[in-house]
C-alpha cells in the first residue's frame, strides 16, 4: 500500500505536524497481463501463408510489448507518486 505525505503547517505555531495518508493501489488493468496467444497458421500452409502468418506472430509481438511498456508506465507513475 502506498502512503501520502502531507505536511500541516499551521500559521502562528512553530511545531509541524506531519500525518501519512495511505493510498490504494490501483491495479494492472487485468487486458494489460492478459497472455499474448499467438495467431494459428491458415490451412494448408503454403508459403504464401506462412508470409500472411509471420506477420500476424510480428503484430502479436508488437501488442504484447506495448502491454509491457504500459505496465511500466503504470509503475513508474506509482514510484514517482510514493516518493
Amino acid at each position: 500500500m502506498m502512503t501520502l505525505l502531507i505536511g500541516i503547517s499551521l500559521m502562528g505555531c512553530s511545531t509541524e505536524r506531519i500525518k501519512y495518508v495511505p493510498l490504494p493501489v490501483v491495479p494492472i488493468p487485468a487486458n494489460l497481463t492478459a497472455n499474448c496467444i499467438p495467431p494459428l497458421p491458415e490451412q494448408p500452409f503454403t508459403y504464401g501463408a506462412s508470409v500472411i502468418w509471420n506477420d500476424r506472430l510480428l503484430e502479436t509481438i508488437e501488442n504484447c510489448n506495448l502491454d509491457k511498456q504500459a505496465i511500466r508506465s503504470i509503475e513508474a507513475s506509482r514510484h514517482s507518486a510514493h516518493q
